[in-house]
């Protein structure tokens, strides 16, 4: 997850030995879902850190604050739930592809 949220090139190869160790898709994807959440409430949510939350967790995401706004983080976020639902439908064949595309679009963006 820190690879992805550092907006590090070698997600993807992270991404890579994920899948291969065996790791569930669904557990990845509510990983993501997890950071994005925190890192939407700590950056663009003004209120500081919520309860629960470990000062630590905040310190590494404020450091973040330069690499990603709202809008980039609810388009990611958008993304990691459709492919949610394509999993638990069924109708998204190759899970982690389509992982790996999402991750390109934040690293790379068109």
């Amino acid at each position: 997850m820190d690879a992805l949220f550092d907006r590090k090139k070698d997600a993807i190869v992270k991404l890579y030995e994920l899948e291969h160790t065996g790791i569930n898709e669904l557990e990845v994807i509510s990983r993501i879902e997890n950071q994005i959440t925190q890192h939407y409430q700590i950056l663009c949510g003004g209120k500081g850190r919520p309860p629960g939350m470990h000062p630590f967790v905040e310190k590494k995401i404020l450091a973040r604050r330069s690499l990603w706004n709202a809008l980039q983080l609810t388009r990611l976020l958008s993304h990691v739930r459709k492919i949610e639902q394509g999993i638990k439908s069924g109708r998204t064949l190759h899970p982690y592809a389509a992982i790996h595309e999402a991750v390109l679009g934040v690293l790379f963006p068109a």
